[in-house]
Parts: C-alpha cells; sequence; structure tokens
C-alpha cells in the first residue's frame, strides 16, 4: 500500500478527525457507517482526505439531531473510465433547489459561522484530480455528496500516490 500508513486510511481518519472535533459524534448522538467496496486510487491523500473531511463537517453541522452518517465508497465510471466514487450522506435537513445550485460556489453559506470555501475547495480538488463534485438533496431528506475521481490519472505527478480507502470492514461505526 504506497503512500498511507497501516491501518490509518482515508475513511478511518476522516471518522477519527470528526470524533475528535464534535462532541456529538463522540458522545454517538452522531454515528457513522462506512461501507467500502474499492481498496484505492491513485490521487493526492493529503488533499482527498481534506475533501472527504470537509464534506463530513458539512455532514455532521447539517445533522441537527441524533442521526447516522454514512460513508460510502464504490467502484463507478467517468466518461467510460474506471471510477471511484466516494459518497457522504447525512440526515439533515437538505438543500432546497437554489442552495443545491449554489452549494459549491465560493463564499457561499447558510449558515451563521464559516466562510464558504470548503465545498469550493472540494469541487477544485476534484477537478484537479480530474473528477467532479455532485449534490443530491430535498428539502427535509437529507444530503448526499458524490465525490466522483478517476481510478487512474494520466500523469503520474510524484505527489499521486495509491491512496487507502478504508480498512473498516462495512457497517463500521
Amino acid at each position: 500500500e504506497t503512500g498511507a500508513a497501516p491501518g490509518c486510511t482515508v475513511c478511518d481518519r476522516c471518522v477519527r478527525r470528526a470524533q475528535a472535533q464534535y462532541p456529538r459524534v463522540r458522545d454517538g448522538e452522531i454515528r457513522f457507517e462506512v461501507h467500502v467496496e474499492v481498496e484505492s486510487l491513485v490521487g493526492d491523500r493529503d488533499l482527498l482526505e481534506n475533501a472527504l473531511h470537509y464534506l463530513v463537517q458539512n455532514a455532521v453541522d447539517a445533522t441537527s439531531g441524533p442521526g447516522v452518517i454514512v460513508l460510502e465508497a464504490r467502484d463507478a465510471e467517468i466518461d467510460g473510465d474506471p471510477a471511484v466514487e466516494l459518497c457522504v450522506v447525512d440526515c439533515g435537513e437538505g438543500m432546497d433547489p437554489e442552495t443545491l445550485e449554489k452549494a459549491a460556489t465560493p463564499f457561499f453559506t447558510t449558515r451563521s459561522r464559516g466562510t464558504g470555501l470548503a465545498l469550493a475547495i472540494v469541487d477544485r480538488i476534484a477537478a484537479n484530480h480530474g473528477g467532479r463534485l455532485s449534490f443530491s438533496s430535498q428539502k427535509g431528506e437529507g444530503t448526499t455528496a458524490r465525490l466522483l475521481l478517476p481510478r487512474r490519472r494520466a500523469s503520474q505527478l510524484p505527489s499521486l500516490l495509491d491512496v487507502s480507502i478504508a480498512d473498516l470492514p462495512a457497517g463500521s461505526t
């Protein structure tokens, strides 16, 4: 496994960061389920971890009461080429169509705190990896953030390493 310490992978680190950052996660009010069908992809480990962390932060912030946030990684395609889709699914209030359209716009936020840059950064990280960020949401039903990334990059820059997605078994908390 290149580019990741054994037993310390992107999804695992994101869950641990959320537990350290949010008392509601640490206390079990918000739980994580991790469902991983793929082992790795080629990319910048630190950037991809930060992208996933920002999506997890938004999911935690959107979940107002007790709930479950699901992290999923599965095989996908981008324009017929192999890809990985990383999804963060929350059970929050969801977004109306106008908010959904502006979600990744720099400095746009619906919250009283924050800069409105996190999703714009995730969008840029996705684009720089040859991928895409998208959302599906309905008011009152939560949101799914999808980070679609190519399995392999055409140019293998030194910073592009195999990024391990998760070492947690399916359904782990």
